[in-house]
């Protein structure tokens, strides 16, 4: 007995809750998440930096819409908070310039 397998969808449009369940343009196709942000080079022959807003402040425990204390930032900077927060914070502090 033959397996037949089923059809794959020809077009399919994604879809972000966020939004209200509406077709994100350009994320269809693999596109960058709508929760990304990106940073133009100023330099010619870089490419942008795309990154999720947030993930430092996720990592560190803060609630959204909050600064980050100095200290959590001290401890991430450290490793204290694990390797993803320590990139974070190395992130944010050079190239977001936060966190003198």
């Amino acid at each position: 007995m033959a397996m037949t397998r089923k059809p794959r969808p020809t077009a399919t449009v994604s879809t972000n809750t966020d939004n209200g369940g509406v077709p994100v343009a350009g994320y269809e196709r693999g596109g960058h998440s709508p929760k990304t942000r990106t940073i133009k080079s100023k330099k010619k022959g870089q490419k942008d930096i795309t990154f999720r807003a947030g993930g430092l402040q996720a990592s560190t425990g803060t609630p959204k819409g909050q600064k980050i204390p100095a200290g959590k930032i001290a401890k991430a900077l450290s490793g204290s908070l694990g390797p993803k927060a320590q990139r974070q914070a190395n992130f944010a502090k050079n190239v977001l310039n936060k966190g003198e």
